[in-house]
């Protein structure tokens, strides 16, 4: 699973990992790219059984500097 996350041009990347970590999701790898005035990161993890997807991007949202947040396959 791929979480896509929009970040506000200059904001810290790192909040979105350490969520992740938070919430029970393997961080597999990431890349980070600044495009059209926003940063995107894009990672790649690995999600526990019972972990539910929409409760992460809920979570991604509330993030500060998150300008929108969404999976990707």
């Amino acid at each position: 699973m791929l979480p896509v996350v929009a970040l506000k041009l200059g904001s810290d990347a790192a909040s979105v990992p350490r969520y992740l970590e938070g919430e029970r999701a393997v961080l597999v790898g990431a890349s980070v790219r600044d495009e059209a005035g926003q940063r995107k990161l894009a990672a790649d993890v690995e999600l526990e059984r019972d972990v539910h997807m929409v409760e992460i991007i809920n979570g991604l949202l509330g993030l500060n500097g998150v300008t929108g947040a969404q999976w990707v396959q």
